[in-house]
C-alpha cells in the first residue's frame, strides 16, 4: 500500500516521540524491546532513512531563488525543490519516483512564470493585448518553422481577464517569444526549453490522472535523466531572473 505524505508525516511524528521517550533515563527497556522486535539492521535502515530525510532540509538548494521578492512564493519554490529532491533520493514512499519528481519541477516552473508576469505590473489582471501580440508572433514563428505538409502549431488568443485563468502553455510560449524578441533567447533555445518544459508538464498531468503507462513512456522518451530536468529548471530560472533584473 502506498502511503500518502500526510499519513507518513504523522507516523514520523510518532516515531520522533517514541525516540525522545526511549532516550529518557530509565526507559532503556524500550530501545531493547525495539531491537528485539525489529533487529539492529532494520533499525539502522530506519535511522538512515530518517537521517536522509532531515539532511535534505539542510542541503543548499541547487537553484537560486533569492531574486524572488515575494517571501511566500520564494519559500514555496524552495520547498518544492526540496520535495523534488526527496523523490529523486527515494525518501518519499521508500522509492525513487521520476513522475513525482517532475510534478514538483513543474510547480517551480509555473511559479517562476507567474512571478515574471506579475512583475510586469499585471498584478492579478492580465494584459490581454500584450499576451495576444506575443501569441500572434509566436504563431508566425511556428508557421515558418513547420515542416512541409505538416500543420503548424497554433496557440489560441486569450480573452481571460485574470492571469490565474491562463494555462501554463500559453504563459510559457508568451514568455519565450518575448525573450527571443528582446534577444535574450535564440530560436534553438526557445524550441528546446518549450519541448522540455512541456514534457515536465505532461508528466505532471499524467501523475495527477494516475496514468501510469503514460508516465512510464514519458520517463523513457522525453526526460531520460533527472539532471536534464534540473538543468531545464535552472535555465528557466536564470532567464526569469535576467529579464526581471533588466526590468524589460
Amino acid at each position: 500500500m502506498i502511503m500518502d505524505d500526510t499519513r507518513r508525516d504523522k507516523i514520523l511524528s510518532h516515531v520522533d516521540k517514541i525516540e525522545q521517550f526511549a532516550r529518557q533515563p530509565g526507559n532503556e527497556w524500550l530501545l531493547q524491546d525495539l531491537m528485539r522486535r525489529f533487529g539492529s539492521e532494520k533499525i539502522k535502515q530506519i535511522e538512515k532513512y530518517l537521517a536522509l530525510d532531515y539532511a535534505i532540509d539542510e542541503i543548499a538548494i541547487g537553484i537560486d531563488y533569492s531574486f524572488v521578492k515575494d517571501d511566500i512564493l520564494r519559500i514555496k519554490l524552495i520547498s518544492d525543490w526540496r520535495e523534488m529532491l526527496r523523490y529523486r533520493c527515494g525518501v518519499r514512499q521508500h522509492k525513487i519516483n521520476f513522475g513525482e519528481f517532475c510534478k514538483f519541477a513543474h510547480f517551480q516552473a509555473e511559479g517562476m512564470l507567474n512571478y515574471y508576469h506579475y512583475q510586469r505590473g499585471m498584478s492579478n489582471e492580465c494584459d490581454i493585448e500584450w499576451f495576444n501580440t506575443n501569441i500572434q508572433a509566436y504563431n508566425e514563428k511556428c508557421k515558418a518553422e513547420a515542416k512541409v505538409g505538416k500543420e503548424p502549431f497554433k496557440l489560441r488568443l486569450v480573452n481571460e481577464k485574470y492571469l490565474s485563468k491562463i494555462d501554463f502553455q500559453t504563459k510559457l510560449y508568451v514568455f519565450l517569444n518575448y525573450l527571443e524578441d528582446i534577444a535574450c533567447l535564440i530560436p534553438q533555445e526557445r524550441r528546446r526549453l518549450s519541448y522540455k518544459l512541456n514534457g515536465i508538464k505532461n508528466m505532471r498531468n499524467d501523475i495527477s490522472h494516475r496514468d501510469v503507462s503514460a508516465v512510464n513512456a514519458l520517463s523513457k522518451e522525453i526526460m531520460k535523466e533527472y539532471d536534464d530536468v534540473e538543468k531545464t529548471l535552472l535555465f528557466l530560472n536564470r532567464k526569469v531572473e535576467q529579464v526581471i533584473k533588466l526590468k524589460i
